[in-house]
């Protein structure tokens, strides 16, 4: 299956975990998608996790179910996603049904060339995880919680260093290579049988030492293009929130060039906090304080300084 240079098709997940600066990083292998959600009910507390859940599955119930009838091949697709996924389609069976068409032929061709890339790669390096320090600099799926409740997925683009990406295939850019592994360790970190949503907040100051690349404008332009591209059409209501800070004048320019790629609902949940974006910028814990606790904030924060070096 070959993939457009403009656009990527991406699961998978398990339960290892690794340690690190008080946070725990989602650093998961592969597991079958029902042992996540053996001996729990569509209904419990697990899968639907606020009574917007709930009356999302009422509204649409008859619908999943005529999505089934209609499409038998998609009785594979757990109960969540395909409510996931009409939701985002406003309850359009046809448009819901080819979306999840689309899913599995990107789980079946790109999106398992690249885990299987990934894995050989972990072999070859005797490493612990499918995923490089480098990446798991980039990004974080941690166990911390937003004031919603949602779990905090942290992103510091700083550290992003397209350069040295080892490309498995010449038909692919290094921001989408990297924007593949972002989709396995989604995939890996979330479960296909649960209706949870996440808080991303995306820290784009500065650091220094040789963990942060200050990559240009460019590079964090096309990584975000190609990861929005994939987060958008694979992982469809997922998003409570994505946290921008601490933005200054000049990094607006970079957000005006990405927000045409950002969809109508994905763009009313996107949170802009200005502040001072410098290396040695204090993290802005006073207008962060409406989404996240002090707690948390200072977790987030070591973590970045760790990377200090």
């Amino acid at each position: 299956m070959k993939m457009n240079k403009s656009s990527l098709d991406i699961g998978r997940h398990g339960d290892n975990e690794k340690y690190s600066s008080s946070i725990v990083l989602r650093c998961t292998e592969n597991e079958d998608d029902d042992s996540r959600s053996s001996g729990t009910s569509f209904y419990s507390a697990h899968l639907i996790e606020a009574d917007d859940d709930l009356g999302d599955y009422m509204k649409y119930s008859g619908k999943m179910d005529e999505l089934v009838i209609k499409n038998p091949c998609l009785s594979n697709i757990s109960k969540q996603e395909r409510l996931r996924f009409l939701i985002a389609s406003k309850g359009n069976v046809s448009v819901a049904a080819n979306r999840i068409q689309t899913l599995i032929e990107f789980r079946k061709g790109e999106f398992y060339l690249h885990r299987k890339y990934l894995e050989s790669v972990k072999a070859r390096k005797e490493s612990k995880t499918l995923f490089d320090e480098g990446f798991l600099r980039l990004v974080t799926f941690t166990d911390l919680k937003a004031l919603d409740g949602t779990r905090i997925v942290y992103v510091i683009p700083s550290t992003l260093d397209l350069s040295k990406i080892e490309l498995r295939s010449n038909h692919l850019s290094a921001a989408q290579q990297q924007a593949l592994s972002l989709s396995v360790y989604f995939d890996n970190s979330t479960s296909r049988s649960s209706m949870e949503k996440l808080t991303v907040l995306i820290d784009v100051r500065g650091g220094e030492g040789k963990h942060f690349c200050n990559p240009k404008p460019l590079s964090i332009l096309s990584f975000g293009r190609e990861s929005i591209s994939i987060l958008q059409q694979y992982f469809p209501e997922r998003l409570s929130q994505c946290i921008l800070f601490p933005m200054p004048k000049s990094a607006m320019i970079v957000f005006k060039m990405v927000r045409p790629f950002i969809d109508v609902d994905t763009r009313k949940r996107l949170v802009v906090i200005s502040g001072d974006s410098s290396r040695s910028a204090k993290i802005p814990k006073g207008k962060l304080a409406a989404h996240i606790s002090p707690e948390n904030i200072d977790v987030l924060e070591n973590r970045r300084l760790s990377f200090f070096e």
